[in-house]
């Protein structure tokens, strides 16, 4: 069985459908509070310019957010806006629709704790408080930092 799998692992990267960045473990995604869609106020549509630093990688990305008729979608798109995530939020749940590994190998929860962090401050604990995140303003955006999980991020909303 396990050689089975093997093969087809291997038949399957060199037909170009699967690469090693594939195969490799996604770090996990760095903890923290998310606030549930309902206590998001109205219907919103934004994008911002997102980067961010873990790991001895940087990625720079465009996060275009929508939340309408009770849930988030928040998707990630790279500087040829190609989409290379996208989350889907209802209530407090969270799932993945969508995720380029090999163009964003990092949890994308991260970047929509890094979003909410941002946009909805007032309605999650303090930076500091129940986490090691910091959050401060820099050059007209935001900064963040978790330190447990080696993130560092800036994010500046557009329009």
């Amino acid at each position: 069985m396990r050689r089975g799998l093997a093969l087809a692992l291997l038949a399957a990267a060199a037909s170009g459908c699967v690469t090693l960045a594939m195969l490799r473990p996604l770090p996990r995604a760095c903890p923290g509070p998310l606030v549930a869609v309902e206590a998001m106020g109205p219907d919103f549509a934004l994008r911002a310019r997102y980067r961010v630093n873990s790991r001895g990688r940087e990625e720079a990305l465009t996060l275009v957010a929508e939340k309408r008729e009770g849930r988030l979608v928040l998707v990630g798109l790279d500087p040829f806006g190609t989409p290379v995530f996208a989350l889907v939020q209802q209530g407090l749940e969270v799932r993945r629709e969508r995720h380029l590994r090999p163009l964003f190998p990092f949890a994308p929860e991260n970047a929509l704790r890094d979003f909410q962090r941002v946009r909805f401050a007032e309605r999650l604990p303090a930076a500091g408080e129940g986490g090691d995140v910091r959050v401060f303003a820099r050059d007209g955006g935001f900064y963040i930092e978790r330190a447990s999980c080696d993130w560092r991020a800036t994010l500046v909303p557009e329009g």
